[in-house]
């Protein structure tokens, strides 16, 4: 996928699955010999925040890594291939981050994911200027290329959250840097068609699990889980990703295509062979795997190969 002359990859970890640097994560040492392997993935970064966050999720004093090893807020069910979790945003705030200079020595093109947090339009606004000046004034102490992706949610009117996205947009457009808008795939197609049309949005990314409740007929919470109230309920329902949202994104996909968007479409629910196959066949032009690293650990391999070959033959 190339963007702004830039050659990433058609396949992405999805944020935070790999951590903050690619370090990852203690059960993921072992679990290399069974498959679990990202080497020929590209890669993004956890979601990072303009100032240092918590988030749900105890961190060490390197605001890098967890506390614990099994930490609050995830609940995983192998034999329906799902997870909920809401974990949060926990990371050191990107100067800290640039501070360790891990970003800085990666050698292939790759994403840092932000999201802005405040209460206010205005102050994440704010936020996202301030994040962009940043990244800019350090991108020459990088040995590679690499691109932003911007996390949005919904929280009023859809028309609001346009406002929102264009204005952040704005600020992008001070900096070369390639952006990558991110969003649930609940989304209207025919909102992210109209933020595609900005020049200074570079793809779409369809990526992002589904809020608890949310969905419509899409998803039977209550089959899935065998309740009406979420099991974490305390941190306000959790995400859900997994095997039961793949169709949902497949469906965005194969809408938006034929609506005629005009930027590349990055797809999550990278799974199995076969939903790689379906996203790139309806037309998206790159795929995030995430959930499959939990719940099929020895996949992971096999799909990014899958991919790659896949791109390379097309």
């Amino acid at each position: 996928m190339k963007l702004r002359g830039i050659k990433f990859r058609n396949i992405f970890n999805s944020p935070g699955i790999l951590g903050l640097y690619g370090e990852g994560y203690w059960f993921q040492g072992p679990l290399k010999y069974v498959g679990l392997d990202f080497k020929e993935c590209g890669f993004i970064t956890r979601v990072v925040t303009l100032s240092p966050k918590s988030g749900n999720m105890e961190m060490d004093e390197s605001g890098i890594h967890p506390k614990d090893w099994i930490p609050p807020g995830f609940k995983i069910n192998f034999r329906k291939k799902f997870i909920l979790n809401h974990l949060g945003i926990g990371n050191p705030g990107v100067s800290k981050a640039l501070e360790y200079g891990y970003w800085q020595t990666r050698s292939e093109p790759f994403f840092i994911s932000f999201v802005a947090t405040s209460k206010t339009v205005s102050e994440r606004v704010e936020e996202t200027r301030e994040f962009v000046r940043i990244l800019d004034s350090k991108k020459h102490e990088f040995k590679s290329k690499f691109g932003i992706q911007i996390n949005f949610f919904q929280s009023s009117k859809i028309e609001d959250l346009y406002l929102e996205v264009v204005r952040c947009l704005k600020e992008t457009s001070k900096t070369d840097i390639p952006v990558i808008c991110r969003f649930n795939p609940l989304i209207p197609i025919e909102f992210s068609i109209e933020v595609a049309k900005r020049k200074e949005c570079d793809a779409i990314s369809i990526s992002h699990p589904i809020k608890w409740g949310s969905g419509n007929s899409s998803i039977n919470w209550e089959e899935l889980f065998g309740e009406k109230i979420s099991p974490l309920k305390e941190y306000g329902g959790g995400w859900l990703s997994g095997e039961p949202v793949i169709p949902i994104y497949q469906r965005w996909i194969d809408r938006a295509i034929l609506k005629g968007i005009s930027k590349p479409i990055i797809s999550g629910g990278a799974m199995t062979k076969s939903a790689v196959k379906q996203a790139f066949s309806l037309g998206a032009s790159a795929v995030e795997i995430g959930s499959v690293a939990f719940l099929r650990p020895w996949r992971v391999k096999s799909i990014i190969a899958y991919t790659n070959h896949f791109i390379m033959e097309r």
